[in-house]
């Protein structure tokens, strides 16, 4: 008869893993202290509701496009947990070491992990690089553009995505073109665009900062702090 494996002990926190810990929490308290942390981006749309037929569609659109020197912070400190995935304070990362230290947490991130991965595929928005200007009006003529809503989470009936990019696709190549990096094919894309698609490239930087600001990084940072409360030295 041979004896019980006894399970590998739970922590004590290496050297590396509280200094990576620490990195992430001072991060994410400096981005909770932002004016904007927990806020939408907001947009105006004007809408128009057919009394034939009930339909309701959209038929103006102002992205509202924030100061970039508002967010420009946040996005800094956010870029290796958020943006990169081989940095040691990546979400991934980080919550990986946390569980190979910790037995007792292990499977206790995974959550965390798809979290993230959920919402760098999810679209809040949808944009096509429509480059080619309308012609001009003429005295008396009038021009309407519709966009069609339809239920959160998904696209509307009838409309398709195909060929269009996410708003992530748009955040990425503009904070490593424009922001953290000067990506020379990204930086390519963005200097061919006109200036309104360039105010859609920094419209969905900022939907990508304000949302991990508030929906990503803060559930970890309480994770982390609950587990220290429950004893685990992090």
């Amino acid at each position: 008869m041979t004896a019980a494996t006894e399970p590998p002990g739970c922590g004590p926190s290496s050297v590396e893993l509280k200094a990576n810990v620490a990195n992430f929490m001072e991060r994410a308290e400096r981005i909770a202290g932002n004016p904007l942390a927990g806020q939408d981006a907001q947009f105006t749309v004007r809408m128009r509701k057919d009394i034939q037929t009930g339909e309701i569609s959209a038929t103006g659109f102002d992205p509202r496009v924030l100061p970039e020197d508002d967010w420009l912070a946040m996005a800094a400190r956010m870029r290796p947990i958020i943006f990169l995935e081989d940095d040691p304070v990546s979400l991934s990362k980080l919550t990986a070491q946390i569980e190979r230290e910790h037995v007792a947490l292990r499977g206790r991130l995974k959550q965390a992990r798809q979290r993230l991965s959920a919402w760098k595929r999810h679209a809040f928005v949808y944009l096509g690089n429509f480059e080619v200007a309308p012609p001009g009006l003429v005295a008396g003529e009038e021009r309407s553009q519709q966009v069609r809503i339809g239920p959160p989470g998904r696209s509307p009936s009838g409309i398709a995505t195909e060929g269009l990019a996410t708003d992530f696709d748009y955040a990425n190549t503009y904070l490593n073109a424009m922001v953290w990096h000067s990506d020379t094919n990204k930086s390519m894309e963005y200097q061919a665009a006109s200036e309104f698609m360039k105010k859609q490239y920094r419209k969905c930087a900022e939907i990508r900062v304000l949302s991990a600001a508030k929906d990503i990084i803060p559930p970890l940072r309480q994770w982390i702090l609950d587990a220290r409360a429950d004893g685990h030295d992090l």
